[in-house]
Formats: C-alpha cells, structure tokens, sequence
C-alpha cells in the first residue's frame, strides 16, 4: 500500500516537472523566434545599407546595381585573372600595356592591309562618270513621337550600355516617359545643326578570340 501511494505521488510529481518544462520550452522557443525576427531585420539593414553605399561610391552605378542584383540571385561571376600577351621574350600582365598591345596591333594591321591592298584598286576616269543631281531642296521632317516609339521597339533589349550608362532594356521599359523629350532633342538638333557632343562618344574593348589557326 505505501508503495503504491509513493508511486502516486513520484507519478504526480514527473507530470508536474514536465508540464512545467512544456510551458519554460514555449517561452524559450517564442523568446528565440522573437530575437531571430530581429536578427533578420538587422542583417537585411545592415545588407541595405552596404548596397546603398556601394552604388553612390561608384563612378558606374548602373554597373554596380547590377553587380549587386546578380550577387543576390546568385550570378555572380568574377574573373580576377589578368590577360598575359608575350611581346618577343618578354610576358606583358599589366591591364594598360596589355590595352596599349591590342591597340598598336590592331592599328597596324589596317596600315598593312591598306598597304598591300594599295595598288589593287581599280582607276577610274572621273570625266566619263555621270552624276544625277536632284535640283529640289531636302527637306527633313521633325521627329515624332511615334518615329521614337517604332525606333526603340526595334532595339534587342540588351543590358549592355554605352557611355551614357542606359541599357536598351530600360529605354524600352521608359519609353513612355521619355519618349516626347527624345522626340525634342531629335527635332532640336536636325533643325539646329548641332549634334550633342556626348553622343559622339563611344566604348571600344578588343576581345581576344584565342588562338584561331
């Protein structure tokens, strides 16, 4: 009889232990998920924050937005290998000698094939040649808005830019908005005789196509 009543009472008393360990594991686990929420607030702020600074100390932030965006979508490649050109005995690593290299042979090139091509040409006699001359005036019309509508649905859409840093695909997504200030600017110029100087500029990169025979 006292055993049984002792096991009663040991019984009673793990039930109790336990459900008190229950409502200490509630509040722990929902004490955790609280600070884990905080956590998570603080890192994507602090993640914010990088990106932020990252793109208004750069001289090209189109660039460094989308560096950022391939990081978080995980596509991110990075190629920190330096192109090695060999000049007679020597190795040239350095990024501008390298750029310097590509530009001398590439202009060379064309002087020689200008030269070896110098005497090919066929000579013609310019007093037999007739030209056909329009006595009317040109006449260009102003550019429309919708002449900017049909121009920019024919671009790929790439996300490469020029110097100006605009992608196509932006230009496509913003042409809306922007569509009566080009038509302006088309217009202004045409009639001026003025093309903006900015436009004039271009990026060139020789791309080495690896040893082709």
């Amino acid at each position: 009889m006292y055993y049984t009543r002792n096991q009663n009472f040991q019984q009673k008393d793990v039930a109790d232990s336990q459900r008190k360990t229950k409502v200490m594991k509630k509040k722990d686990l929902e004490y955790i998920e609280q600070y884990r929420k905080i956590y998570r607030r603080v890192i994507q702020e602090a993640k914010r924050r990088e990106d932020n600074n990252c793109i208004s100390s750069s001289k090209n932030k189109l660039k460094a937005a989308w560096q950022i965006i391939n990081k978080e979508l995980g596509k991110s490649f990075i190629n920190n290998k330096n192109i090695e050109l060999r000049q007679g005995k020597n190795k040239v690593s350095n990024p501008r000698a390298v750029a310097e290299l590509f530009n001398s042979y590439f202009v060379e090139t064309i002087e020689k094939l200008i030269h070896q091509n110098s005497g090919t040409h066929t000579t013609y006699n310019m007093t037999n040649l007739k030209m056909s001359t329009c006595p009317q005036t040109m006449f260009i019309n102003p550019v429309s808005e919708n002449k900017i509508e049909k121009v920019v649905e024919n671009l790929k859409g790439k996300c490469s830019s020029g110097f100006d840093g605009v992608t196509d695909s932006i230009v496509k997504k913003c042409v809306q908005f922007i569509k009566k200030p080009l038509a302006d600017i088309c217009s202004t110029s045409l009639t001026s005789g003025i093309f903006p100087e900015i436009l004039k500029i271009t990026i060139v990169k020789p791309l080495h196509k690896g040893n082709t025979g």
